[in-house]
């Protein structure tokens, strides 16, 4: 009887290699001229990284899809901050990034013979969700 209340007692180990717990913060969402394509190789090389990497990597990319992506980040951290969610920016982490097909613009450009080629000018929704990390 003692023997199991000795074990009952004892305090439980904390893993150290356990992944932090990430709280949902802010979400934001904005429309990106591009296709999902071109915006995907950028929201890839983003997603669940922190924030001052993401930041760096956003104002050094080459790719046109970066500053909007950066927009957008910038007015969920905004939101973050304004809302009182959040007092320290450097614990921030992107939790989750997507975007899915927002609209498709359909014109027409003049070819030759009097003739017109068909040109598609789409659009993205990209939706990000910041966290917050904390200990277990």
């Amino acid at each position: 009887m003692a023997a199991n209340t000795i074990t009952l007692l004892k305090k439980k180990k904390v893993n150290p290699k356990a992944k932090p717990l990430l709280i949902k913060v802010s979400e934001s969402k904005g429309m990106v001229k591009g296709s999902i394509k071109k915006i995907s190789r950028v929201l890839n090389a983003v997603r669940e990284q922190k924030l001052s990497d993401v930041m760096n990597f956003l104002y050094f990319s080459p790719f046109s899809a970066a500053s909007p992506v950066a927009k957008i980040i910038k007015s969920a951290v905004a939101n973050a901050v304004d809302q009182n969610k959040v007092q320290d920016i450097k614990d921030l982490y992107i939790k989750e990034i997507f975007a899915t097909q927002s609209l498709v613009l359909r014109r027409m450009k003049a070819a030759s013979k009097g003739k017109g080629s068909p040109r598609k000018k789409s659009y993205s929704t990209v939706r990000v969700q910041l966290g917050i990390q904390e200990s277990i």
